[in-house]
């Protein structure tokens, strides 16, 4: 043979380099976003869950102020409608016939406390408000009216308030009630003190030898204090 033959040789076998699984990691970052997701939903679940009772309570707490508020508005107005037809009700005060027999009309649901009859020939002393009269001895009680029918002739007990009208404390105003003549006294009072600048009418009325002073202690009083003094009458 003229040339040797060389022999062919196999191919050699080529290496697969295995492929990684990435199926385990894939799982596991998939668990992963679940169970963050999972923890989100909760969470945001547990949030609206929260923001949804605070939000039924806030409107329940709402709903009972202004339910609460309406039933104080109406009650306060049933109230004020009470009084007034209550108030309509009215019964004559009638002072001693030896002191000109003073009387006036005023609303039955008030209270009178009688101080001083005058049965000693003294000084008469009344006491009229609305509810109840509190103590007369403690200084600081307001009372809607005090009545006085004391022994000292007119023109004396003027002088005293002409004082307080000279000083600036107190105006005067003549009124005449029923063919009776009216002296009005409108400023600071006698009870009056450095901490209680109180403030209010004195209404004196000449009485025969004798003068009947009607004194409300608050400005607040006045409609009921000109009723009272609308309806004055007397012996002369």
């Amino acid at each position: 043979m003229s040339g040797s033959m060389v022999a062919s040789k196999d191919p050699e076998p080529e290496l697969i380099t295995p492929k990684k699984d990435h199926s385990r990691l894939t799982l596991i970052i998939l668990l992963v976003v679940f169970v963050i997701g999972t923890m989100v939903l909760a969470g945001l679940s547990t949030y609206l869950y929260i923001e949804k009772n605070e939000a039924e309570t806030n409107l329940d707490a709402k709903i009972s102020t202004a339910v609460a508020s309406a039933i104080s508005t109406q009650i306060a107005a049933d109230d004020k409608n009470c009084d007034a037809k209550l108030k309509e009700s009215k019964t004559y005060f009638v002072g001693p016939a030896d002191y000109g027999s003073l009387s006036f009309e005023y609303p039955k649901i008030w209270s009178v406390y009688i101080a001083a009859d005058a049965s000693d020939g003294k000084d008469f002393e009344a006491y009229i408000n609305p509810d109840h009269v509190p103590s007369v001895t403690n200084k600081d009680n307001i009372f809607l009216l005090r009545l006085k029918i004391t022994n000292t002739t007119f023109d004396k007990t003027a002088e005293e308030y002409a004082k307080f009208v000279e000083k600036g404390t107190m105006t005067v105003e003549n009124r005449t009630v029923n063919g009776h003549n009216l002296s009005i006294y409108k400023g600071e009072l006698k009870e009056s003190t450095t901490k209680d600048k109180r403030t209010g009418y004195v209404t004196l009325i000449k009485i025969r030898d004798k003068t009947a002073i009607l004194q409300t202690d608050s400005l607040d009083f006045v409609d009921d204090y000109n009723s009272i003094l609308n309806t004055i009458t007397f012996n002369s």
